[in-house]
């Protein structure tokens, strides 16, 4: 009987460390475009469901070489805390520290420098979360000399400014089949 508690016990352990004890929930993407720079300013919000506190990884993945971006950071709004991070292929990772039954903002800003006729921001690494994001907002604003010729997810508005078009997306119970991407005319 000795030998059946250990293993049971060990089998409690590996299952609650399999589950994901922090839910990632809500994001709001700023996208700016301009004829030389494409920019995405991020606020993700996990929650931590459990009574302990969680260390939780994050990966991020890039559609484009981490060569093509100038500029990046990582902070936890929580703190004000800069979180380094790991380069690893088209992806950077690192983790972030959650009180019992509390919530986490992460901004993640970048910019790329060089671009094509498609513009992507991964949307579908979404699905390893296992569950919808309760909201996601997302605004462009790309400068008027930039030639949008579409999206993969058409905008529910826009708007006309002096020198620029602001276009807008709202989504609920939202878990994406396929990455949102902005198709521009062909450069010469």
């Amino acid at each position: 009987m000795r030998i059946l508690i250990p293993v049971v016990w060990c089998l409690t352990i590996t299952f609650s460390q399999a589950q994901t004890p922090a839910s990632f929930i809500r994001e709001a993407i700023e996208f700016r475009l301009t004829d030389k720079t494409f920019s995405v300013n991020g606020i993700y919000v996990f929650i931590n469901n459990t009574d302990r506190p969680v260390t939780q990884g994050i990966s991020y993945p890039f559609p484009v070489s981490l060569n093509l971006i100038d500029t990046l950071h990582i902070v936890n709004m929580v703190t004000g805390q800069f979180l380094t991070y790991e380069v690893q292929s088209n992806a950077v990772h690192t983790t972030m520290s959650m009180a019992p039954r509390d919530t986490v903002l992460l901004n993640i800003f970048y910019r790329q420098r060089s671009f094509s006729d498609t513009l992507i921001y991964i949307l579908t690494s979404t699905r390893k979360w296992k569950k919808p994001l309760q909201q996601a907002e997302f605004i462009l604003i790309a400068d008027t000399s930039c030639e949008i010729t579409g999206f993969s997810y058409p905008p529910d508005k826009m708007e006309v400014k002096e020198t620029s078009n602001v276009y807008l997306w709202q989504f609920h119970n939202f878990l994406p089949q396929h990455d949102f991407q902005i198709y521009l005319e062909e450069k010469p």
